[in-house]
């Protein structure tokens, strides 16, 4: 896909175009600054998250499993566990490795 004015002037892959935006903002810059919360609730307790500028509804670092022990698959959440009360808003650096490798 191509994006552009129809004479052909500014055409750049759909690919790029996305590049560049991401490049701009990321999400652990954005959701902090943003004030709008949404809070969900799951079995494993409410869990609030934020709302990006596009509108989207983003929950960041939520454990799906038990925290890893060395070569050890992941283990399920046991059915009582709770989520910590907070707002899944950040990353952590282990999670904006990649990002900052490629700058």
């Amino acid at each position: 896909m191509e994006l552009g004015s129809p004479s052909g002037e500014y055409l750049i892959s759909a690919a790029s175009y996305l590049a560049i935006i991401m490049a701009k903002v990321h999400l652990g810059e954005e959701l902090p600054e943003s004030k709008e919360r949404v809070t969900v609730e799951t079995r494993f307790g409410p869990v609030t998250g934020g709302r990006t500028k596009n509108g989207a509804t983003v929950f960041l670092e939520i454990p799906y499993a038990l925290p890893p022990t060395r070569f050890e698959d992941p283990i399920a959440l046991p059915a009582d566990y709770r989520y910590e009360q907070k707002e899944y808003i950040l990353e952590s650096a282990c999670a904006l490795v990649g990002r900052y490798l490629a700058t």
